[in-house]
């Protein structure tokens, strides 16, 4: 799982947030850990961040009117997915959120300006020829002001040791465990 909070995909990094998780109660102190550090596991590297998003967003993209067998009855009644055209603006707010260096919290939690309006994209208030030039302009927006920002590749190495330190920690335990149910 470490190296999936890495890559800083958008997808991973939100259970770091959630108040809704089941955790191996061996495991309490861990993962209170890695919540205790969460905003700096999320800001591991900003340019792989804003590029995971921008990844995604052109995902959704390619996704809007392709017909997968789950959406194609909404393919033949509208024409595309309102849910991909939704997760592009969602992504966007983030986007812009994130680079405002706001907490990482509250990208996840849309005020509700903004939730109304992703309600309306998924109850389909755009047409198909509005969704797909929408899909296209943001990727193209958002494509173009992640190659001006100023992000370089470089890493947080305290996450890296974090990380190492807990990996260490949860396999020492596992190995203690496993002798231990051995010797009997």
């Amino acid at each position: 799982m470490f190296g999936c909070y890495l890559k800083q995909n958008v997808n991973f990094i939100e259970t770091l947030f959630t108040e809704h998780y089941y955790i191996n109660p061996h495991y309490t102190t861990e993962w209170a850990q890695l919540q205790y550090f969460a905003e700096k596991i999320a800001r591991y590297c900003p340019y792989d961040s804003v590029n995971c998003m921008v990844g995604m967003m052109r995902e959704k993209e390619r996704a809007l009117c392709r017909p997968y067998p789950s959406k194609l009855d909404l393919i033949e009644k509208h024409g595309y997915d309102s849910k991909q055209l939704m997760h592009i603006q969602r992504l966007a707010y983030m986007f812009d959120d994130y680079t405002k260096q706001k907490p990482y919290a509250e990208l996840l939690r849309m005020d509700w300006g903004r939730r109304e309006h992703l309600w309306d994209i998924k109850a389909y208030c755009y047409s198909l020829a509005e969704a797909q030039r929408i899909a296209k302009q943001t990727v193209e927006y958002y494509s173009n002001r992640k190659a001006e920002l100023e992000y370089t590749k470089t890493y947080n190495s305290d996450i890296n040791r974090i990380f190492d330190e807990t990996l260490l920690r949860i396999l020492k335990q596992q190995f203690y465990w496993d002798l231990q149910k051995g010797a009997t």
